[in-house]
């Protein structure tokens, strides 16, 4: 089998195991759209300061830097609880590469990431964010290294570490 087939067959894997808790799916992404909500008017005043015309266009890309930083450090504790139930052993058995079996993992951190950045950005725009097309796709394309570079990073400490 190939690198690609590979992760992608664990990729799918893992996505069908979150899409099956359909709860944890809904806190993914509400938890952008609750902070947009609270914390966005609080921030008009700040804003003004700045020269922008609204908090959205302030506000949308330190949510896309909040959520590439924290919404993928903590993709190693999904990696430390399928540690102790066995499942890395028994795919540690299969013919994959091992780093094809990271890679499927990091796949799907990262579709993650870019849907919430998607809705995120999707609202900003709705509730009247001044940016740029090129703007914000450039914000979801550093969102996505950035998160990418820290879910590697939280998979290789779970790894080492094996423990919360």
């Amino acid at each position: 089998m190939s690198f690609f087939r590979e992760s992608y067959i664990v990729f799918r894997r893992q996505l069908r195991m979150n899409l099956r808790n359909p709860a944890w799916v809904l806190i993914g992404l509400m938890e952008p759209v609750l902070y947009l909500f609270l914390f966005g008017p609080l921030l008009e005043p700040i804003a003004k300061q700045f020269g922008y015309e609204n908090s959205w266009t302030f506000f949308v890309p330190g949510m896309l830097v909040q959520l590439g930083l924290f919404g993928a450090f903590f993709a190693g504790f999904g990696l430390i609880s399928e540690w102790r139930d066995g499942v890395v052993e028994a795919e540690r058995v299969t013919p994959a590469s091992r780093v094809a079996l990271l890679m499927g993992r990091l796949w799907r951190d990262l579709l993650q990431l870019f849907v919430q950045a998607l809705v995120l950005i999707g609202l900003g725009y709705v509730l009247g964010m001044d940016a740029s097309a090129g703007g914000a796709a450039l914000g979801v394309v550093l969102t996505m290294l950035m998160g990418g570079a820290c879910a590697a990073a939280s998979n290789a400490l779970a790894l080492t570490t094996k423990s919360e």
